[in-house]
């Protein structure tokens, strides 16, 4: 009895092929490195140096806000990724009376906390919350906020 090569050569089942090409791909989503990726970004002794990217982009997205008829205010705002406070700053003269900054980096929420305390103290309330390991997202209460803020973070956040 003659048979194939083809029939000769031992396949592995799908779900087995399906595990392994799991087990090889690579985690594009990974919060935890990130994390430690903005507290070391923080602890650096030249991070100003490398912030103006940030605080021109943080200037950009709330000019928009300038486009949007003044009759409406945004008394509650929220700052997804705060860093160093870039927004918290540009938010001063808005109508904001409460500002609720989070971010993943416990360094970078001292780094805001510091420049708040510094000589140009924000007019409004500011509350910080660190985002616990995995976490991407608060849990805010429905219609909590009139303003929800993510300065260059978007992009990091997994859709799944």
């Amino acid at each position: 009895m003659l048979r194939s090569a083809r029939a000769l050569v031992r396949r592995p089942p799908r779900a087995h092929a399906h595990a392994r090409l799991r087990q090889l791909a690579t985690k594009i989503f990974d919060g935890p490195l990130k994390a430690h990726h903005r507290e070391r970004a923080a602890l650096a002794p030249d991070f100003s140096n490398y912030s103006y990217l940030h605080e021109e982009v943080a200037r950009r997205l709330l000019d928009r806000l300038d486009d949007i008829h003044e009759s409406y205010e945004f008394s509650d705002a929220v700052d997804l990724s705060c860093g160093p406070g870039h927004v918290r700053r540009l938010l001063d003269g808005r109508g904001v009376q409460r500002l609720l900054e989070f971010d993943s980096s416990g360094a970078m929420l001292a780094l805001s906390a510091s420049d708040a305390a510094g000589p140009n103290p924000p007019e409004f309330e500011v509350t910080q919350v660190q985002l616990r390991e995995g976490e991407e997202f608060p849990r805010l209460p429905k219609e909590s906020a009139d303003l929800i803020v993510s300065c260059m973070h978007m992009h990091w956040v997994s859709q799944g």
